[in-house]
């Protein structure tokens, strides 16, 4: 079923930033303006996401890798539930500084955080003071916050989803360093320049919006 601007609206997709902290280069995406408020025009938004949501499902096809960045904190858990669900990953914690242009020392680091969690599981393990397992589990619980979902990732992704793209630009200035194919979730107040096919405009501050979202890209 196609997406409708009706359900974008009941979404809360098509609420914007505050007009006077909106960027320029969104204003093509802009409906009108209520109360100093930004309002989108939801045709758009169904039509970009409805890409989006096809490009998905081809990837998931090809058995394409899918990186999807959100350090969005009120949806840290349901992003690792929908990662388990639609096999793809992600990082739902800040992004590590260099991720994709310093990938193979960061890969080098994932690979060590996969060998402490396996040796909490040996009797090596138990052997340890409770002390010493209680600091062995704190060092690992602190970098599995940050490398938790990208456990399985031995390449570069082949395609990377950013939310949002106002609060990720150092991240996307490394995607645009190498190359990587990109879809930028972004408000009004995004001001970098991006391909219009590469960016979707909507709501990024409600919880209900990404959840939307979400949902509906990796539907089957």
């Amino acid at each position: 079923m196609l997406l409708t601007a009706k359900q974008v609206v009941e979404s809360q997709l098509y609420i914007g930033s505050l007009k006077k902290e909106s960027s320029p280069k969104t204003r093509k995406y802009r409906a009108d303006t209520i109360n100093g408020i930004v309002i989108l025009d939801p045709e758009k938004i169904a039509e970009k996401l409805e890409l989006v949501k096809t490009k998905i499902g081809e990837l998931q096809k090809e058995k394409k890798s899918i990186l999807v960045a959100c350090d969005k904190s009120v949806y840290t858990d349901e992003l690792k539930a929908l990662s388990t669900k639609h096999k793809f990953h992600y990082l739902n914690d800040k992004v590590p500084p260099g991720f994709l242009t310093n990938f193979d020392t960061l890969t080098a680091r994932i690979k060590s955080l996969n060998k402490e969690i396996l040796f909490m599981d040996s009797e090596d393990f138990l052997r340890l003071t409770k002390k010493e397992q209680v600091a062995y589990k704190r060092n690992v619980t602190k970098v599995e916050k940050i490398y938790g979902g990208v456990r399985d990732l031995t390449n570069k992704p082949d395609f990377v989803i950013v939310f949002d793209g106002a609060m990720m630009s150092n991240f996307l200035r490394e995607i645009k360093k190498e190359k990587i194919d990109n879809v930028v979730m972004c408000s009004t107040d995004f001001g970098q320049w991006r391909p219009e096919e590469n960016l979707v405009v909507a709501n990024m501050k409600s919880y209900k919006s990404i959840d939307f979202i979400f949902q509906y890209i990796f539907a089957s």
